[in-house]
């Protein structure tokens, strides 16, 4: 079940980085405009 849940939490930290980073990149697009 431990490792159930830390499996489940690396999911949810890679997409929460994954989305930060794709808005950061928007953000340096715009700026590149």
């Amino acid at each position: 079940m431990g490792a159930l849940i830390m499996f489940g939490m690396v999911i949810v930290i890679a997409n929460v980085g994954g989305l930060y980073f794709l808005m950061q990149d928007k953000k340096e697009a715009h700026k590149a405009k």
